[in-house]
């Protein structure tokens, strides 16, 4: 109480306190005391105020979560909130409103009691799945004041959804060649539920048929229609853990080519799971299985008129194969001619130009569309009627005139309508020197030609169509060609001739011009060559033939030269005439300019410093000839330096001296006398040395370090001086002159040595003063510098420890610092001293050490399952001197962490389990691994998803896979599950493996063909591995039950066809042949892959139908017949009968004779093979030998050839004759010979008829028509023909069927008209050796002597009037030269003379040769004192067996007693020259030339010369005989004879 007022002293709360006071209250006077009172008693109330704000309860504190499933409805409740308010309870301060703040929410709230439901029927998890409602609480009305909390609301998820593929219909091509197993189609289902609600599991639930509906107008049961579905739920199947649609049994586009699948996708809710599907249409691919199929050949005949465009055949050919493989193209491979057809698209084969022949092989490829297409051929035969025409005439040829008979001239080319032809010459043919092969059109020669007669022909030609009857004529140009038959011609055979040696080169000695008869081209084409006695090459001779002097000429060296000059045509082979050209050298007087000096050559020596215009030295040179003057001339070697006085030959110094730069001068100084002499000589100068050079250091200033502490005596540089001049006055000396504080250093020789002890903190650089003098007079010198720098002694790095260990997690951070590695232990200091580096450890890259302070940082991302530990070696190196150095290694050890998910040993297994198999049965069991360690590695395995993967169970340590139901095949024969394997690790990682498991079948159910006989028909041509026909089973089994194998059971005992075990396809595997079988009956079975088997049959008949693949044969073989000469035209010979073992058309044979008809004698019907006569036979040959060939009417044709012989009696060389004449040639034309008497059978007085029927050679005899004399028609010759044999017909005028034949022989008498004629003009013996011994055979001189008998023997003589010859020669029987003596050079160097050679006819011929003997100068002081003066010997032996080439025997020098230099030139000669054996000149070598002309025991001698030239020109020679027996070398023994002992061979064999 404050005086009379109340007033309260505390505050009070209403909430916490009482609301109702009673106060009683005294009130007292101030009067004295006691003090007089009354009371007053006041009630008190207390009114409350809203002054507290609601408190969210607690543990939530305003913050709720709740799950609220999403088929919820409206009016769910989802959550209650509550909150509290501190005003007096159950007043209306203290009452608390709740509300959502967001007025747009799908939620409400009871506003008293906080209740939280759903207000709207649109809860969708797919849609949102979280919601976050902002509530408030408030009291009384203090809505400003209002808390604010959130009710967090997880929409829990139902299988609401259906699972949905990506698409609803899918499409997949596969090729009807795809493998089993191959998956051909992955599939994505998607389906928003949660968990297992939206785990999908597919598989196929049926497989739809499209077919149209059917209707059937019968009543009644007839009319009713019963549909079925015929499946292939073993065709395809789904692994429904990768999504993928296989293939688990072959297709056959064939069969069927399209299936409609429909494929589930089954969410795993654990009720009500829903499904959902999609189409999916496999359309089988058509492969490339079947080649068409047509009729392989064909012949077609054409009619004029041939219109371009127009067709003539038509191709009919089939494929069984769909789309671009079934689709046909055609194309003509080979025998379209200048592309005279083409063919259409649609198969027909048209005109496409008008036909340029008449006979057509086309070979037509049918072929399919596919990418590697497969093919048939198809022969087709065009025939066109039309005239005959040639294809290669008008022509010309040519033909060489010496071309043997028979010689191939032209072949003539034709085409006829039918095919059938025959060709014949019908004029320009009046000497009948050609003839022409009636069948082949080859045109060849008959008998001989002459160029030089008749140098061409103009043949008149025509072809005939043998069937038609019609002819063509054309022309052929025949140009006989040149033949190289005559050698070229000198004017004369020697020549003589002399000329002065000082001629010039050049000059004309002799004009040698040679002719040759032959007219034309190369062969009368001349060149000329020196082919002996030029040894000097002194002469040549130009094209025109005239000689020409080469080189300069001395008598002094040579008088005389005797040149054998060859004149060479161009033919081929070439001819060569020979000319022999005696060369006289007339003598000039002359003397040669010579120096005075030895050798010509002078030396003298100058010094360097020379003046100029000095004499340098004189050269004297002198000439005996009169008048000559001499002048000199520097003319090589002066670089202007010196001159020569050119009287005198003083030579001055024109030139300063400089021997640094020039040391020598050679000089080559001339001398000429004035009339084309001169003479060279050399002077040799040498410039001695003055010393004019200072010496020269490599480089004006040296620089160096050296270590303060390096040992006294230490080398420290080498400095490097030079002068350029010599001897002393380039002898250097070299001396420290400055610099040198202290004498710390001094000079040995170019060496700076230590000389005190260096201190670099005293003195750390000195500059020393180099003099380097040379030793001439007056000395010369020059100085350089040198710098040397004292380097100071550093601290040695050191580490506590080289080794230290330390251990890190493997997940270690990059950038971490790990270690601190410390080399300062000795001194040195970081910062300052040391740089730290890796050395080794770290060659991947994981570690870095700081430079300077030696912390060792992780820098790349460590795995211990990779690498457990590291040892890192780092390097400290002081930086002032890296040679000091420590080294420590840090080994660092990984701690493992769970960083490794399991890893299973395969990504995906395989199991098969029978469906038999009980509940816990083992399928297999699945293994993984885990890199980690410890807990990290401990694995546990779960199946996770899989469609009916209930039906299994595993192991969850173990990884045991077992049956968990009971297991039925044809519902369900195989399972893709996922399993997953755990670690232990914090946290764990996962990884999964795919499960397949095969669930086998039991197989109860066979395979069935359907039709079970088939019957087809191919071609016997068909190409090996052609497919002919494929059969096909099915199975109602399941897998492996329902896999069938093809095989053929029975009717293939050849093994003539062979089937693909797994589609069924029948291949050829070897070639048919109708006519060995002409059908075949094949049991193909199927058999399926059960256990036990089953087996399944098919018959399939086999027609082989006939392909022209046989060739004729002839019946009767040998064909051979005997005619009369006199037989009448179309008298019968022979049939030729053929067969063919093919049918039809391809057994039909038509006959021709292709060759051996020569004169055109026989005809052969086409047909029937019949042979006769068309022309007389009295001129024919003896024997004909008549080609025929039969050939087949198939398509391609077919030929077999024979041969018919025909002998024609009596023969035109008969071995017994009525008459025989005799009659020389070269008589008269008109000479009588002889009478042809008739036999004494006609009436006196009849006339009678003589004819020759054959043996008239070229004509050249004839008779009297009514006489029978016969006489000379054309002059005569032996050598051309020494005998006729005369066929003459004798024919009564009166009685004319009175006729026979007298066979008449007329010899040709021989007169010596032929002189001998050697095989050239001259013939020159080179390499004959002086002294050869006496006996010795030079060579031979051959001559021949086209007469016969004593007209063409041939004796020899030499020149009666050649005394000398004669003296020195003989000559044998056989043209052989022996020496008479033994000749010597130095009386005469050459032997000349001429040769005859004599018939022994009345009056002899007689034929010349010059022979020209050139000896071989021998060096008459013999080399070696072992000479006896005999010729030595060699007794040879030789196999028979020698091959060309082989070496009998190497003959040496030492042989023959000579002493052989070096550089002595030694050649081998075979005297007289040898057919069987040849010497190498240079070896010696004695080899075999011509091994054919080795006989058994025979010997064989011959003289080998061996001539030895000296480097002065000394010539020592001689010659050998040599003696080679031949020897069998199986019947000799050969012995070795050696000097090693039996012991030492025993030992070492």
């Amino acid at each position: 109480m404050v005086g009379q007022l109340l007033k309260l002293k505390n505050q009070i709360d209403a909430d916490t306190e009482a609301i109702q006071y009673s106060l009683t209250i005294e009130v007292a006077d101030s009067g004295p005391a006691p003090a007089l009172t009354t009371t007053l008693t006041i009630d008190v109330y207390v009114t409350g105020i809203d002054d507290n704000v609601p408190v969210w309860i607690t543990p939530t504190n305003g913050a709720y979560t709740a799950t609220l499933p999403e088929s919820s409805g409206a009016g769910t409740f989802v959550q209650l909130i509550s909150a509290t308010d501190g005003d007096l309870t159950g007043t209306f301060d203290a009452k608390v409103t709740y509300s959502i703040e967001d007025t747009n929410t799908i939620f409400g709230i009871e506003p008293e009691t906080g209740r939280v439901y759903l207000a709207r029927d649109v809860v969708d998890r797919e849609v949102l799945d979280n919601y976050v409602i902002s509530v408030s609480a408030y009291s009384s009305n203090q809505v400003a004041a209002k808390i604010l909390g959130t009710v967090t609301v997880a929409v829990s998820d139902i299988n609401d959804n259906i699972p949905t593929f990506s698409q609803s219909a899918y499409e997949v091509t596969v090729p009807e060649n795809t493998a089993t197993n191959t998956g051909i189609l992955t599939v994505t289902a998607q389906d928003p539920d949660l968990g297992t609600n939206g785990q999908i599991s597919y598989s196929i639930t049926r497989i739809a048929v499209s077919f149209p509906a059917a209707v059937d107008n019968d009543a009644g049961l007839d009319g009713t229609i019963v549909y079925s579905l015929t499946t292939h739920t073993d065709t395809f199947a789904i692994k429904s853990s990768a999504n993928e649609v296989v293939l688990i049994r072959p297709v056959d586009r064939e069969t069927l080519a399209v299936y409609e699948l429909v494929i589930s996708a089954v969410d795993q809710a654990p009720a009500n799971s829903k499904t959902g599907t999609a189409t999916l249409t496999v359309t089988v691919q058509d492969v490339n299985e079947y080649p068409p199929d047509c009729a392989i050949s064909a012949e077609v005949i054409g009619s004029p008129p041939y219109t371009i465009g127009s067709d003539i055949y038509t191709m009919v050919c089939t494929d069984q194969d769909a789309g671009p493989n079934g689709a046909i193209v055609y194309s003509i491979l080979a025998g379209n001619t200048n592309t005279d057809f083409r063919v259409e698209t649609d198969g027909r084969v048209v005109y496409n130009k008008i036909p340029s022949d008449v006979n057509y092989q086309l070979t037509i490829v049918a072929s399919d569309s596919a990418a590697t297409p497969l093919t048939i051929s198809v022969f087709l035969h065009v025939v066109l009627q039309s005239d005959p025409r040639f294809t290669t005439l008008p022509g010309t040829a040519s033909i060489d005139e010496s071309s043997p008979l028979g010689s191939s001239v032209f072949d003539v080319l034709g085409i006829s309508a039918s095919g059938y032809k025959s060709y014949s010459i019908t004029s320009g043919n009046t000497d009948n020197k050609f003839k022409i092969n009636s069948y082949t059109g080859n045109v060849f020669i008959y008998s001989a030609l002459d160029r030089e007669t008749t140098s061409s022909y103009t043949l008149g030609i025509r072809i005939t169509d043998i069937n038609f009857s019609k002819t063509a004529d054309s022309t052929l140009t025949i140009t006989v060609l040149d033949n190289n038959d005559n050698s070229p011609t000198f004017a004369s055979s020697f020549y003589e001739t002399s000329v002065a040696e000082n001629i010039g080169v050049g000059t004309q000695i002799q004009d040698l011009v040679a002719t040759d008869i032959d007219g034309v081209g190369v062969n009368s084409a001349i060149s000329y060559a020196i082919v002996s006695g030029n040894a000097e090459n002194k002469f040549e001779i130009d094209t025109t033939g005239k000689l020409k002097l080469k080189a300069a000429l001395d008598a002094e060296a040579t008088r005389v030269y005797m040149l054998s000059v060859t004149a060479t045509d161009g033919g081929t082979p070439a001819l060569t005439g020979t000319t022999v050209v005696l060369l006289q050298v007339t003598n000039i007087d002359e003397f040669q300019t010579e120096f005075l000096t030895t050798g010509g050559t002078y030396s003298h020596s100058l010094s360097e410093n020379t003046a100029l215009g000095a004499l340098v030295f004189t050269v004297t040179a002198q000439d005996l000839d009169v008048g000559s003057q001499i002048t000199y001339a520097i003319t090589v070697g002066n670089d202007n330096s010196f001159t020569i006085d050119r009287q005198s030959g003083n030579i001055f110094l024109t030139k300063l001296l400089d021997r640094e730069a020039t040391p020598s001068y050679s000089l080559t100084i001339s001398a000429n006398n004035g009339q084309g002499g001169v003479k060279d000589a050399v002077l040799a100068l040498s410039v001695t040395d003055v010393n004019d050079n200072d010496p020269k250091f490599s480089q004006n200033v040296y620089t160096t370090q050296v270590i303060e502490n390096y040992p006294l005596g230490g080398s420290v540089t080498r400095v490097t001086c030079s002068d350029a001049d010599s001897a002393l006055n380039g002898d250097l000396a070299l001396s420290i002159v400055g610099g040198n504080t202290g004498n710390a250093f001094r000079m040995t020789g170019a060496v700076i040595e230590v000389n005190t002890v260096l201190d670099y903190e005293t003195i750390n650089k000195y500059v020393l003063l180099i003099e380097a003098k040379d030793k001439g007079i007056p000395s010369r010198s020059s100085t350089a510098t040198v710098d040397i720098e004292i380097t100071p002694v550093y601290p040695q790095p050191r580490f506590a420890s080289n080794a230290q260990t330390i251990t890190i997690p493997e997940n270690t951070i990059v950038g971490t610092t790990v270690y601190d590695s410390d080399a300062t232990v000795a001194g040195a200091l970081e910062n300052k001293d040391l740089a730290y580096t890796i050395t080794a450890g770290n060659s991947a890259g994981k570690f870095a050490v700081n430079e300077n302070t030696g912390q060792l940082t992780v820098i790349g991302i460590l795995d211990r399952d990779t690498t457990a530990s590291y040892d890192v070696t780092i390097s400290a190196v002081n930086i002032q001197q890296n040679t000091l150095r420590d080294l420590i290694t840090v080994t660092v050890t990984l701690d493992d962490i769970n960083d490794n998910k399991p890893l299973f040993s395969v990504p995906k297994y395989a199991f098969t389990i029978s469906e038999t198999s009980s509940i816990n049965t083992l399928v297999g069991t699945l293994t993984a691994s885990d890199k980690d360690i410890g807990v990290n590695s401990q694995i546990t395995f779960s199946i996770v998803s899989g469609e009916n993967s209930h039906d299994f169970a595993v192991d969850s340590s173990t990884g045991q896979l077992k049956v968990n139901a009971i297991l039925n095949a044809p519902f369900r024969s195989s399972y893709a599950l996922i399993l997953q394997a755990v670690d232990g690790g914090t946290p764990s990682l996962v990884s999964t493996a795919e499960v397949d498991i095969t669930v086998t079948d039991v197989n109860d159910n066979s395979p069935i063909f359907s039709p079970l006989v088939v019957s087809i028909k191919v071609n016997e041509m068909l190409n090996i591995s052609s497919a002919i026909y494929s059969v096909y089973a099915t199975d109602a089994d399941a897998g492996a039950n329902a896999r069938l194998t093809y095989s053929i059971l029975s009717g293939n005992g050849d093994l003539r066809f062979s089937v693909d075990p797994n589609n069924g396809k029948v291949l050829l595997r070897n070639l048919l042949d109708r006519e060995a079988v002409s059908q075949y009956s094949l049991v193909i079975v199927a058999v399926d892959a059960g256990s036990p088997t089953k087996t399944g049959s098919l018959t399939l008949h086999i027609e082989v139908m006939d392909a022209n693949d046989n060739t004729p044969y002839f019946i009767g073989e040998p064909y051979s017949v005997s005619l009369g000469r006199a037989d009448t035209v179309g008298t019968y010979l022979a049939t030729i009968n053929g067969n063919d073992t093919d049918i039809a058309e391809n057994a039909l044979i038509e006959y021709f004779i292709v060759s051996g008809d020569t004169s055109d004698t026989f005809y052969l019907n086409k047909d029937t093979g019949r042979v006769t006569t068309i022309t007389s036979l009295v001129s024919s040959p003896d024997v004909y030998s008549l080609v025929v060939h039969a050939i087949d009417k198939g398509v391609p044709k077919r030929t077999s050839t024979t041969t018919l012989t025909v002998r024609i009696d009596p023969p035109n060389s008969p071995t017994i004759s009525d008459f025989s004449f005799t009659v020389n040639e070269n008589v008269p034309i008109e000479t009588p010979i002889g009478t042809v008497i008739p036999d004494p059978i006609h009436n006196p007085g009849t006339t009678i008829i003589y004819t020759i029927l054959s043996g008239n050679y070229n004509n050249n005899l004839k008779i009297g028509l009514n006489d029978g004399v016969v006489k000379v028609a054309r002059a005569l010759d032996h050598e051309e023909r020494n005998n006729y044999y005369l066929v003459v017909k004798i024919q009564d005028s009166v009685n004319t069927a009175l006729v026979y034949n007298k066979n008449v022989y007329v010899q040709i008498s021989d007169l010596n008209d032929n002189a001998p004629v050697f095989q050239s003009a001259t013939m020159t013996f080179s390499d004959v050796v002086e002294n050869s011994p006496v006996g010795l055979t030079i060579g031979q001189v051959p001559a021949t002597d086209a007469d016969s008998g004593l007209n063409g023997q041939v004796l020899y003589e030499i020149d009666p009037s050649d005394t000398t010859a004669l003296t020195a020669l003989s000559v044998t029987s056989t043209g052989h030269l022996k020496l008479s003596i033994s000749p010597d050079y130095e009386s005469a160097p050459r032997i000349a003379f001429v040769m005859f050679a004599k018939d022994k006819g009345t009056p002899s011929l007689t034929g010349t040769v010059n022979v020209v003997i050139d000896l071989v100068d021998v060096y008459d002081n013999p080399r070696s004192a072992s000479s006896n003066g005999e010729s030595p010997f060699y007794s040879l032996e030789c196999p028979v067996t020698t091959q060309n080439g082989d070496v009998i025997v190497t003959v040496k020098a030492t042989d023959f007693g000579f002493t052989v230099d070096p550089t002595d030139t030694i050649r081998y000669t075979l005297i007289g020259g040898s057919t069987v054996f040849g010497v190498e000149s240079t070896t010696g070598n004695l080899y075999v030339k011509d091994s054919s002309k080795l006989f058994a025991d025979t010997r064989y001698f011959f003289t080998m010369s061996i001539r030895i030239q000296a480097p002065n020109n000394n010539v020592t020679a001689t010659s050998a005989l040599l003696r080679v027996d031949t020897m069998t070398p199986s019947s000799h023994m050969v012995i070795l004879t050696h000097s090693i002992s039996k012991t030492t061979l025993e030992s070492q064999k």
